[in-house]
């Protein structure tokens, strides 16, 4: 549950930096630190997002930028950025669904890499090797191909990213617009995916006005005695 709740409060570092008109770019394990220190029973900065020197200020975002300008780690590169090198016509710009494409892959390394808490699987899983290639047309195969797998990953969380691929792509203001809602889904996952191990379940905040013979009220729940 610590590696979730870090990467959560690093997605909201990475919402923080967008609403101050930075995008990150460089998403990776490398650049999610976890604070020891953090007080378990405080919400938030157990994970902390660093790394900015690659950051770009949004402003820029338009302007002419050189064909190598492509930033981020191999590995943890979304398929767009990928497929960017390749066939520039057919991507759009590097935007913050980019970056939180980059959080997926992160877990998804964090969890080919370790059998447990601190039990690292001796060298690299083969597909971890493959998102790692050099040659960003294997490494971009490599991810279309993983979420070929009858997984069901896309159905879940890029299916909406996933359909705006399919049509021309947007410009990087139209992007933006939803960028906020973005933010929320994807943080609501990983909420809902720390509720589920830590076994919270929350009272439904809608209850029925009509209650019949048959079902009980409900009763509160009692707090530590």
């Amino acid at each position: 549950m610590e590696i979730l709740t870090a990467l959560r409060d690093a997605i909201c570092d990475h919402q923080t930096w967008l609403h101050r008109g930075f995008l990150h770019q460089d998403v990776c394990v490398d650049n999610i630190l976890i604070d020891k220190n953090h007080d378990k029973g405080k919400p938030g900065r157990l994970g902390i997002l660093i790394g900015l020197d690659t950051a770009i200020c949004l402003a820029q975002m338009d302007a002419p930028r050189p064909r190598d300008s492509r930033t981020g780690t191999r590995a943890y590169q979304s398929a767009n950025v990928l497929n960017s090198y390749t066939e520039p016509s057919e991507c759009r710009p590097h935007s913050h669904l980019d970056d939180l494409e980059s959080f997926f892959y992160t877990l998804c390394w964090i969890c080919f890499s370790y059998s447990g808490v601190g039990k690292k699987i001796p060298g690299t899983p083969r597909t971890l090797l493959y998102w790692d290639d050099k040659n960003p047309r294997l490494a971009y195969a490599a991810k279309k191909l993983f979420f070929a797998d009858p997984v069901p990953v896309d159905k879940y969380f890029f299916l909406p990213h996933t359909l705006k691929l399919q049509t021309s792509p947007p410009s990087l203001a139209e992007v933006l617009l939803t960028a906020d809602e973005d933010y929320r889904k994807v943080l609501k996952m990983v909420d809902d995916a720390i509720k589920e191990i830590s076994g919270v379940v929350e009272v439904p905040t809608t209850l029925s006005t009509t209650p019949t013979k048959s079902a009980p009220s409900p009763v509160a729940e009692e707090g530590p005695s």
